[in-house]
């Protein structure tokens, strides 16, 4: 670092968190400048710990009381790390609620998709990024190349045949969801020529799920490596809605929905397994010598 130089951190509690840092330093920023900042390359590699990108920010459009200014920002920093606001979110019950889906669209269909996030959903940011091509058939999130230049009215766009994908871009929507969710998402990027990653709740039918990957392929594939006997991806990914009886043997959970006792539940279990301290000992946090 040249002489004068200062560091900039996102890892401690009185540290920007990194997207708000982003959007203050270009806010006013001309088309052609550029701004230059020195950062340690462990606080640059998890820049987005702290706000899990962005989404901890829904805590506080959760719990509706606490203000997001930086006073509260600093006192609950132990909540607002990934590891942490993954653990809540999960013990909270109310993730069914939450949109965490990374989607890949081709590029003449992207604009189109950001839009009906928008319409639909309104959740912002989002998060872009490209993706490289990859031999196919694969379960990665890419489609064949299209055989037509854009989609048109509710057509489904059609796809040659080619042993590589074609050039697609990650589009990550994170946020509050609509009720309907089994549904609501999968149409829309089957029609825009996208997919999901499997990490994410995939609402596919069987059917559905099998006229987007190869299954010949697939079987081939466990019967190389003698996994038949296994669950198939499809088993591992599906969601399955609950019938009427299952959600009455559950009401124990039920409360779990109840506001806000769902959100401060899962702080408490978060609080309680020690994640909080977790960033703490983390080895690529920025030391002062």
């Amino acid at each position: 670092m040249p002489a004068g130089g200062t560091l900039q951190t996102f890892s401690n509690a009185h540290d920007p968190r990194f997207y708000m840092h982003v959007c203050d330093k270009t806010r006013d920023l001309p088309p052609a400048a550029t701004i230059v900042e020195y950062i340690p390359l462990g606080e640059y590699l998890f820049r987005y710990d702290r706000a899990g990108f962005w989404v901890g920010r829904q805590g506080y459009t959760y719990f509706k009381v606490i203000p997001f200014i930086k006073f509260f920002r600093w006192l609950l920093d132990d909540y607002s790390h990934t590891q942490t606001l993954y653990h809540a979110l999960h013990a909270s019950g109310v993730s069914p609620q939450f949109v965490v889906q990374d989607l890949a669209l081709p590029y003449e269909t992207a604009e189109d998709f950001m839009k009906w996030v928008d319409q639909e959903l309104g959740i912002w940011p989002l998060w872009l990024c490209p993706l490289r091509k990859c031999a196919l058939p694969s379960f990665h999130p890419v489609t064949r190349p299209q055989t037509t230049n854009r989609l048109t009215g509710g057509d489904r766009i059609d796809f040659g045949r080619t042993d590589m994908s074609q050039p697609m871009l990650n589009i990550g929507v994170w946020g509050w969801g609509p009720w309907d969710y089994e549904t609501f998402l999968e149409s829309t990027l089957k029609a825009l020529g996208g997919r999901k990653w499997l990490y994410a709740h995939t609402y596919y039918t069987e059917d559905e799920f099998w006229a987007e990957y190869d299954r010949p392929w697939y079987r081939a594939l466990r019967e190389k490596y003698f996994a038949t006997t296994l669950p198939t991806i499809y088993d591992k990914v599906k969601v399955e809605p609950q019938t009427e009886g299952e959600n009455h043997n559950q009401w124990s959970k039920s409360w779990l929905s109840t506001w806000p006792i769902g959100g401060l539940y899962g702080m408490i279990l978060a609080t309680l397994s020690g994640d909080i301290s977790f960033h703490r000992r983390a080895t690529w946090r920025h030391k002062e010598k």
